[in-house]
């Protein structure tokens, strides 16, 4: 549990941020135990932090991050042999990152024994694959409306959710952008989701790699400044909205997360930026209560935002997406609020 925010937070991050369509492996109860643990794991009281794994686990038995973190709790508390044991049931749950799993100083004392190795190399075996390779053949959807001066078109950029595909996203979004005057590009992310059709971003910074990727590839075609480009997404694609928008504010004008989970990390980001950012999620969302703190955040930075909480809205889009969109789309481009 690398200092939490390398983590249990890469693992907030990384799954229950990540994963925030996966109803059957995080509850709002799973989340409120989670921070808890996450509180105990700061303050290095792990004998508090088990028992709160121990109710995690018994909640919400298929997710694998829990029996990781307990792992990695057992491992700090210098009995091995639980450790490994933990670590493999999350192996066998389907936890997958790999270089979590050999970076993590919380596994340092076990990563000699012969469980870590087995649960390794089982890991290794299932999920390893070459990241750069996948992300070098990624290539991105650019939809084009007719008409359109290459020189001095807007850039809508759009990131799919967990589970999601490029060719969903730009379903949602191709009326809008057409109607706007701007070029609609989707990347695509390459770790592909088991038991779904769709592929999820994994890490933030293997998301900036694709994200960097699909921007260089539009710049080849499409002369583009960062005062005519947005940056929206769905879900997992809309946390990375807020992560990646606000580490390159230098290269839009607006961010439009819909339904995505903000995280205090990138508060810090905000301050100075001239981003215009436009929050969008349903009132029943479990991201509602970190998009109200992001809006506080960018207030007292004095960046322009605006949050739209849809009533009985869970986590999805509007009901009337393209009429709210519009809307968005204005004010991230420098229009006056709805």
């Amino acid at each position: 549990m690398q200092a939490v925010y390398a983590k249990i937070v890469p693992l907030l991050v990384a799954v229950l941020v990540v994963l925030p369509q996966a109803p059957a492996q995080q509850t709002p109860e799973g989340a409120k135990l989670m921070q808890e643990m996450v509180t105990a794991y700061q303050a290095k009281e792990y004998d508090k932090a088990i028992e709160i794994g121990d109710r995690l686990v018994a909640l919400e038995k298929t997710n694998p991050t829990h029996p990781y973190n307990m792992a990695c709790l057992w491992a700090l508390k210098g009995d091995s042999d639980k450790a490994v044991t933990w670590l493999g049931r999350s192996v066998e749950l389907g936890f997958s990152d790999l270089n979590l799993l050999r970076s993590d100083p919380d596994l340092a004392s076990i990563r000699e024994t012969a469980g870590y190795k087995q649960a390794e190399a089982k890991m290794a075996n299932k999920f390893e694959f070459n990241f750069e390779k996948a992300a070098a053949a990624s290539k991105p959807i650019v939809v084009v409306p007719d008409g359109i001066d290459k020189e001095k078109a807007k850039v809508i950029v759009a990131l799919h959710p967990y589970g999601g595909t490029a060719e969903w996203i730009v379903e949602k979004w191709q009326k809008v952008a057409a109607e706007a005057g701007a070029v609609l590009v989707a990347p695509r992310a390459v770790r592909k989701v088991e038991g779904r059709d769709g592929f999820s971003w994994g890490v933030t910074d293997e998301a900036d790699v694709l994200l960097k990727n699909a921007l260089q590839a539009l710049a080849s075609e499409h002369k583009i400044k960062p005062d005519k480009m947005v940056l929206t997404g769905f879900s997992q694609g809309a946390f990375m909205t807020f992560n990646l928008g606000l580490k390159h504010a230098d290269k839009f004008c607006g961010l439009i997360p819909v339904a995505g989970r903000y995280s205090s990390r990138e508060a810090e980001l905000a301050e100075g930026t001239s981003l215009r950012i436009y929050m969008m999620v349903g009132a029943k969302d479990r991201a509602v209560s970190t998009n109200r703190r992001a809006k506080d955040t960018f207030t007292e930075a004095g960046v322009p935002c605006e949050l739209v909480v849809y009533e009985g809205l869970g986590h999805a889009f509007p009901e009337d997406h393209e009429a709210e969109l519009k809307k968005a789309v204005a004010y991230a481009f420098g229009g006056q609020a709805p």
